[in-house]
């Protein structure tokens, strides 16, 4: 068992600094990774804002192919217009496939050297990689020096919480013969890189770890620490590669090898670098032939809770609430942490309640299912006995929280602004964020009141303002929404009257005749007329999660949206019918499962 030696965080840096040069603050561990510049990212093509590498016609048409026939040409068949799709070429595609280079997450990381070491450790990740995106394909952020060394102080944090915890430090640090120092080494730096490497190590990456730890001399238990503090600052620990083995093809999609599927399974449903038994199974070749068995086995596990949480957080929005919340909730007994930590893990709870009892994508927008704990109960002014600190499932009876997502306090106190008309800005939101419909342009950003008279109700006012040209034509579309959600203040409670005391009591028809009224209103419409949104909106956002691409995010290539807008709606033609009641855990199998899938497949583009 690891006794504890006197090896110096500081020491190793300073040598890997001497050995590998200013290369290595670039690239955390130079003498451990490839460079990556030979990654084959296709870097040089995102230069280009047309982003194409062929003349191909356009990879994604209309719908004419979507499973279901010419009946699928409804709204999807608008969204590929609006999109643009006739005009992304399948080189636009690749590149956002190819795009495989990105630092694990905040969330990625704590969750993998937990499981690994049965340790918590929170690294010192910077911003611009924090817990409220699942993007992991942040290549075209330049991996500076700030982002790598919160990478060497990560590894100094794990190393030191594995020191200090009896039951990890006999688990990590031990090899089956001791009295063998070169063996027992060697031993340890395979089992362990094969762990964090996601892979068997190379023999010259072995070898380079053992050089440098010898190097450090000391006692054995100092040179396994040196070894396992070299394997978590390399990048092939901290950054995601997939399908460095293919060879270059800028034409197609390739396979990627078993164990890189494994990793993009595990990242995806875990949220974590792969156990060994999955690992066992790539090596064998298994994986893909055992893959629904896999599934269901980590779908079944409570660690699955991570695909509920980036959903909560990004789809829904929680993780700015959790992260930057800026509201004084100002309930006694409920700090604003954790009011905003509460309201965040309670949408959490709702969507893995969802997923865990595979029900349809739509009943997240219409039930009245909701989880408490004493805290939450507070907020909403319920009474808060019989709650604790853990989360209990509650049939809220409530018509004005029983529309699922959109009944929730947290996801208003984190979509609303301080003033106490939200109608124009909550709108436009759920047409794009709960949806994922196709933008209808900005906000004029006239106020109530500068130009419609002071005498007006606000009523009035907000009625007035959707009338006025050239902005009708966006209000007609999103105003039944904002109004719909009207009855809940900036702190996400639920108010039957403004300040003033006048009542709220908008009804509107939508551009398809049907008449809202409350939030109720709202979601069933949302379950019974919007299905096919809601279930594609839920496709982007798991295709997001499962490839690590941030589908929502493409205008470094083109159009707004366009290419990975484009590309879910390909999937989502070819493997769900429109209008059907698609359930979550089928949803997410398919994603994995289906041969056209992202997290399958990866692409080569030359330079």
């Amino acid at each position: 068992m690891y006794k504890g030696g006197s090896l110096s965080f500081s020491r190793i840096h300073s040598f890997l600094l001497k050995v590998a040069g200013p290369l290595v603050i670039m690239l955390a561990y130079n003498n451990c990774a490839p460079s990556f510049q030979a990654t084959g990212d296709g870097s040089s093509a995102f230069k280009s804002n047309s982003g194409s590498l062929s003349d191909e016609p356009a990879f994604v048409g209309p719908m004419d192919d979507f499973a279901g026939g010419s009946q699928q040409k409804s709204i999807l068949n608008t969204l590929s217009d609006g999109f643009k799709c006739n005009s992304v070429t399948k080189g636009q595609v690749l590149q956002v496939l190819n795009y495989n280079v990105g630092p694990l997450t905040h969330r990625q990381y704590e969750y993998t050297v937990n499981n690994l070491f049965g340790i918590t450790v929170y690294p010192d990740l910077i911003n611009d990689y924090s817990k409220v995106s699942y993007n992991n394909s942040l290549g075209r952020v330049a991996p500076g020096i700030e982002l790598v060394e919160g990478f060497f102080s990560s590894a100094e944090k794990v190393l030191s919480a594995i020191k200090s915890t009896a039951a990890a430090n006999s688990r990590v640090f031990k090899c089956s013969n001791p009295n063998n120092e070169n063996e027992c080494l060697s031993e340890f730096t395979e089992n362990w890189g094969r762990l964090l490497f996601r892979r068997p190590l190379s023999s010259n990456e072995s070898q380079k770890v053992l050089d440098v730890a010898f190097d450090q001399g000391g006692s054995l238990n100092n040179k396994m620490e040196s070894a396992l503090y070299l394997l978590l600052v390399s990048p092939q620990f901290t950054y995601h590669f997939y399908g460095l083995n293919l060879a270059v093809n800028n034409s197609d999609t390739q396979q990627i090898d078993e164990y890189d599927f494994a990793s993009k399974i595990s990242f995806f449903l875990w949220g974590q670098a792969p156990e060994g038994w999955l690992l066992d199974l790539a090596e064998n070749n298994q994986l893909r032939q055992q893959l629904p068995e896999v599934v269901d086995r980590m779908l079944a596990s409570e660690k699955s809770t991570y695909v509920a949480r980036e959903l909560a957080y990004n789809w829904f929005t929680m993780g700015s609430l959790r992260e930057v919340g800026n509201k004084n909730f100002g309930v006694d007994g409920v700090t604003n942490d954790q009011a905003n930590w509460n309201l965040a893990e309670q949408v959490t709870h709702f969507v893995d309640y969802h997923i865990q009892n595979n029900l349809p994508v739509s009943d997240l927008f219409n039930t009245d299912v909701m989880f408490h704990t004493d805290k939450t109960a507070k907020l909403y002014g319920l009474n808060s006995n019989g709650y604790n600190g853990q989360f209990k499932m509650v049939k809220t009876g409530d018509p004005n929280r029983s529309s699922g997502i959109l009944s929730h306090m947290g996801f208003w106190a984190n979509n609303s602004s301080n003033g106490e008309v939200n109608v124009f800005t909550r709108g436009p939101m759920i047409k794009t964020k709960l949806l994922c419909d196709v933008p209808i342009g900005a906000p004029s950003g006239q106020l109530i009141g500068t130009s419609l008279g002071e005498s007006d109700t606000i009523k009035a006012s907000v009625n007035k303002l959707s009338q006025v040209a050239p902005c009708s034509s966006c209000h007609i579309v999103t105003d039944p929404y904002g109004k719909a959600v009207e009855n809940f203040d900036s702190f996400g409670r639920y108010r039957a009257n403004y300040s003033n005391g006048e009542a709220i009591n908008y009804t509107q028809l939508t551009p398809e005749g049907v008449s809202i009224s409350s939030v109720k209103d709202l979601g069933v419409h949302f379950a019974r007329d919007k299905k096919d949104l809601l279930n594609y909106c839920a496709t982007k956002n798991l295709l997001s999660l499962a490839s690590g691409k941030d589908l929502f995010d493409d205008r470094h290539i083109g159009a707004l949206n366009s290419v990975g807008s484009c590309y879910t709606l390909q999937f989502y033609g070819q493997n769900i019918s429109q209008n059907q009641d698609i359930k979550m855990k089928d949803l997410i199998k398919k994603i994995i499962i289906a041969g056209s899938s992202l997290i399958g497949q990866t692409a080569k583009v030359s330079e």
